[in-house]
């Protein structure tokens, strides 16, 4: 309806307005439904809207809709059943109607994404080697698995018959070998109070490219452009090495980190420090010659740490992951 004056109309029509636009949904056959949402439906013209709300989809719920508005808004409960039914993408409109409304009807789209529950198969064990030392960590690439392997150094294993592992090349480091990061052509090695950058371009033939002493005990190291971070235990903390060369790495920089420096995680300016009893310690590494801790969150007993995307999953050793 409207009000005509001299100069100007008035709307006295009310309007529904509905939010979100659209809701989605998601969920796993079998699995439990997905946590109802919220829909709003409000007045946003003038005079009284009086509304109601309808769908097809059985396996669409919401509660008898329907009510009036001046302007404040309804909070509609909106939920999925999913007994049922098969995996696959489903879709349903809620239409909100009034026939004196401007907009009437206006519809809210939602949509269910329903997949197959990922089957985990229990592990079994198809191959393996007995290393000459004893084998700390390993870093896979594609066919070669490089293995820190304690007071034996690196090995080398061909992994293409998972079944028959079998070693095409080792070297001994200088120190113990707890830990190690592969990156194009070179093997990082975490060696006792140095690092030792392994060059593994022929993998029947590796060779000290190579080495720093540092401060502390090397327990972990990880790889992020140009620079190898390490974990250096409590006296070392966090070393930050410039390997941009690898045959000559210089140390950048360095940051206690006020407990024992375990585990070490780069990524995105930002170095992850599994810290012990000190938690995760976060450091920003922008500027590795100045690297500055902006956070930190306990935890009983933090050993390692990798991140992915903006999650951080950390080794807690007795509290488990």
């Amino acid at each position: 309806d409207t009000l005509s004056r001299p100069g100007y109309i008035v709307v006295t029509e009310p309007a529904i307005e509905a939010a979100p636009a659209s809701l989605s949904f998601t969920a796993e056959v079998g699995g439990a439904n997905p946590a109802p949402q919220t829909l709003s439906i409000r007045n946003s013209g003038t005079g009284t809207l009086d509304w109601t709300a309808t769908h097809g989809a059985l396996w669409l719920a919401l509660p008898p809709a329907g009510g009036t508005s001046t302007g404040l808004a309804t909070d509609v409960t909106v939920s999925v059943d999913i007994a049922g039914l098969a995996a696959g993408d489903y879709a349903d409109a809620i239409t909100i109607s009034d026939p004196n409304a401007a907009n009437s009807p206006t519809d809210v789209t939602v949509t269910l994404a329903l997949t197959e529950p990922v089957v985990v198969p229990n592990p079994v064990l198809v191959g393996r080697l007995d290393t000459p030392g004893s084998a700390q960590d390993v870093h896979v690439v594609g066919n070669l698995a490089f293995v820190a392997d304690g007071s034996r150094g690196l090995q080398i294993i061909d992994v293409t018959t998972p079944s028959s592992p079998a070693i095409v090349g080792s070297l001994d480091t200088l120190g113990t070998a707890y830990e190690v990061h592969v990156e194009g052509a070179y093997a990082y090695v975490a060696d006792g109070n140095a690092i030792a950058i392994v060059d593994v371009s022929s993998p029947a033939s590796p060779f000290l490219a190579g080495s720093l002493d540092l401060a502390g005990n090397v327990l972990d190291v990880h790889v992020d452009g140009s620079h190898a971070y390490l974990a250096a235990g409590f006296s070392g903390g966090l070393q930050i090495v410039d390997v941009s060369s690898p045959s000559s790495p210089t140390l950048a920089g360095s940051l206690g980190v006020s407990a024992s420096a375990f585990g070490v995680y780069a990524v995105g300016g930002y170095a992850y420090v599994a810290a012990y009893s000190g938690g995760l310690v976060v450091v920003d590494v922008s500027t590795p010659s100045s690297p500055t801790e902006v956070g930190r969150v306990a935890t009983a007993a933090a050993n390692g740490v990798y991140v992915v995307g903006s999650y951080a999953y950390v080794a807690d050793d007795a509290a488990g992951l």
